[in-house]
C-alpha cells in the first residue's frame, strides 16, 4: 500500500508519508538501539512500575505484550505476554533502548502515538515495515499531569488476529 493509498486511514497514510520522506523503506528498517541511554530508575519507570506489573499479571502468558517508551521514544520496558511473543518482538528490535521513531521503525503505535501525541491503533497491514504486519498494537501517550508534556508512550501489542477495539480504552486508562 503506497502512502497515497486512499484505503488507509488519514493518520496512517500521513505516517507512511513521513516514514517514506525520512528514507525508510518497508523492507529495510533502520533500527537504532541505545541501551545505555535508558533511565532505569527515572520517574517514568518508577511511576509506571506498579501499572506495568499489574498489566503483566493480568496478561499472564497470553499473546499480549505491554511496551513502555520514554520521552525520546526509546523502549524502557517490555512486559507481560508469553515468552514466544516477547522473543518475536525482541527479534524485531523491540528491546530496552530500541528507538521507535517513524524515521527508524515506520508506522507503529509507539512511533505514531509519539508523533501525533494522541492514542493510535495500528492493525496488521497498516504497519509500514513488513516484519511488523503480523501484529496489531495500540499506543497511548503518557503526559505529565501538571506540565502536559509528553513523558512517554504505553503500548500493547498482539498478533494481528487477536487485535480488539477494547485495547484502546485499556491502554488509555493505564496510561492515565
Amino acid at each position: 500500500m503506497p502512502a497515497g493509498d486512499t484505503t488507509l486511514r488519514p493518520e496512517i497514510a500521513h505516517s507512511w508519508w513521513r516514514s517514506e520522506r525520512s528514507g525508510l523503506t518497508p523492507a529495510a528498517p533502520q533500527p537504532r538501539v541505545e541501551p545505555d541511554a535508558v533511565d532505569r530508575r527515572g520517574r517514568l519507570r518508577t511511576a509506571a512500575g506498579p501499572v506495568l506489573a499489574e498489566l503483566a499479571r493480568q496478561l499472564g502468558e497470553t499473546d499480549f505484550c505491554v511496551v513502555l517508551a520514554d520521552r525520546a521514544a526509546r523502549i524502557t520496558e517490555l512486559s507481560g505476554g508469553g515468552r514466544a511473543l516477547r522473543d518475536r518482538l525482541e527479534s524485531l528490535g523491540v528491546v530496552s533502548g530500541g528507538v521507535f521513531l517513524e524515521e527508524t521503525t515506520g508506522t507503529n503505535s509507539l512511533a505514531t502515538a509519539y508523533e501525533l501525541r494522541r492514542g493510535v491503533a495500528v492493525h496488521g497491514e497498516e504497519h509500514y515495515l513488513e516484519p511488523f504486519k503480523r501484529f496489531s498494537c495500540y499506543g497511548h501517550p503518557i503526559t505529565h499531569p501538571v506540565t502536559r508534556r509528553l513523558v512517554g508512550v504505553l503500548d500493547i501489542t498482539c498478533p494481528s488476529a487477536a487485535g480488539s477495539p477494547l485495547l484502546a480504552p485499556l491502554v488509555a486508562r493505564a496510561a492515565s
